[in-house]
Formats: structure tokens, C-alpha cells, sequence
């Protein structure tokens, strides 16, 4: 599954720098401990092999990855499970491929239901539904486990119009959407109390937090450290920032 690509395309959909999960609608696929009572029928697959881009190999690649078939479904789907070549960690819970024809297919737009990534040292790093290739809700997770950004209510175009940022304790920072056809950028401080809006990338006012309106010097410090309180990539992977305060 690509996870990458998935998450660079959500932030580039949304043109951003930097919860709670849906609850499955009726007939969608259950949680990942029922994903194989899915199978209706086991299979003898050999694994399939892709290269560090989801390429299909006929070999195993170094830097790459590995599926194993665990099984059909009852209309004719796969369920499969994808590990690192590496490391043989896991790198998806089982999942579900909705497409007959998409065993040799790595990318998203073949799964239903829920994913879960995880890195290869078996941290989870992100979790995404899926409606039959197009995606839902998105949680990325820090090395901790901790819930760190969410992107949510994706529009028909699959461009998620929220995203929300989360320090390590699970407190609301950022939330960045679009409201009546303007990004708008709310922060709040870590008791809860609101800190600052900003739209179309001005600041329209900021507080501290005795509710005292600040000046633009101060609005502009107060983003820069509320900002270091985030989670962003680094070196494609999700790192703490070097200035990370509570």
C-alpha cells in the first residue's frame, strides 16, 4: 500500500505546510482483527514482490516490499496482507483489494475499508478508510502512538477540506480549512483557549492567554512556537520538530 504518495497528494491537494476515526457506514469492511473472516475461500498464492515505488517485481527487491494472499472473498476480492523486504515487518494490517484483477496493484485505488500502516520498526505510523479506492478520514501517529494530524471531509475530488494538528498529548493547535472559499488557520494554546486566526495567509487577530489582543511582532512569534509544538516529515518520515514544547 502506498502511504507516501497517499499523504503527499493529500497535502498537495490542499496546499498546506503543515480526532476522532469515522465510524464505518453500514456494509463497509469491519476492523482489522475481522478482515480475514473475509476470506471465503483460501487460496495457493506465492508472494508478490514491488520495488520501493509499488512497482511489481518478479523477484524480491531490496528497499521494497513483499504480499501475501491470505485469501478470495465471497464477491471475488482479495484479502492480502503487505510486509517490508527488510525488515519482514508488517507494513499494512490484512486489507482488503475490492478489484479481481489488483493483486500486482500497490497503490490505494484498489482497497476498501480500513488501512493500517506501520513503520518498519512496528510503530503505527497512519491509518486511512477507504470507499472503494477513494479515501476517507486520515490519522497519522508519532513514533509514541500518539494521534498527531488528521485530515478530514474529502471532497468529490478526494481534496480534503480540514486538517487538524495535535500536540503529544492529544491537544488541538492548528486546524486549517476552508470557509467560504477562504483558507482559514485557527490556533489554540495547549489549556484550549483560542490563540490566533489567520486567513489567506493574514493574521486577522491573536490573543495570549489572558485573552490580551497582541500586536503583529507578537502574533508572528506566537505562530513560530505554536508551529514547534507540531509533528511535520522529515527526510520522508514523520518526525518530531527540534524545538518540541509542551
Amino acid at each position: 500500500m502506498k502511504w507516501r504518495l497517499l499523504i503527499g497528494l493529500i497535502i498537495a491537494a490542499c496546499s498546506l505546510t503543515a480526532c476522532q476515526t469515522t465510524q464505518l457506514s453500514a456494509g463497509a469492511i469491519p476492523q482489522p482483527q475481522s478482515i480475514t473472516s473475509l476470506v471465503a475461500e483460501k487460496v495457493n498464492q506465492p508472494d508478490l514482490y514491488f520495488d520501493k515505488t509499488g512497482q511489481y517485481s518478479s523477484t524480491s527487491v531490496k528497499d521494497g516490499f513483499y504480499r501475501k494472499v491470505l485469501g478470495k472473498t465471497k464477491d471475488g476480492g482479495w484479502v492480502v496482507q503487505d510486509f517490508y523486504q527488510d525488515s519482514q515487518t508488517k507494513q499494512v494490517d490484512p486489507i482488503v483489494v475490492f478489484h479481481p484483477e489488483g493483486l500486482r496493484d500497490f497503490s490505494n485505488n484498489v482497497v476498501d475499508g480500513l488501512v493500517i500502516w506501520y513503520r518498519p520498526d512496528g510503530s503505527r505510523e497512519s491509518s486511512t478508510y477507504f470507499m472503494r479506492g477513494k479515501p476517507d478520514n486520515t490519522m497519522i501517529y508519532d513514533k509514541q502512538g500518539h494521534m498527531r494530524t488528521a485530515f478530514f471531509d474529502p471532497n468529490a475530488d478526494g481534496e480534503y477540506q480540514s486538517i487538524r494538528y495535535y500536540n503529544k498529548t492529544g491537544k488541538l493547535i492548528e486546524q486549517v480549512a476552508e470557509v467560504n472559499g477562504a483558507q482559514e488557520i485557527r490556533y489554540w494554546y495547549s489549556n484550549g483557549k483560542p490563540a490566533a486566526i489567520y486567513k489567506n495567509g493574514n493574521a486577522e487577530e491573536a490573543w495570549d492567554t489572558d485573552g490580551t489582543v497582541l500586536s503583529g511582532i507578537q502574533s508572528e512569534y506566537l505562530i513560530f512556537y505554536l508551529d514547534s509544538l507540531l509533528y511535520e516529515e522529515k527526510d520522508d518520515a514523520f518526525g518530531n520538530t527540534p524545538a518540541e514544547a509542551e
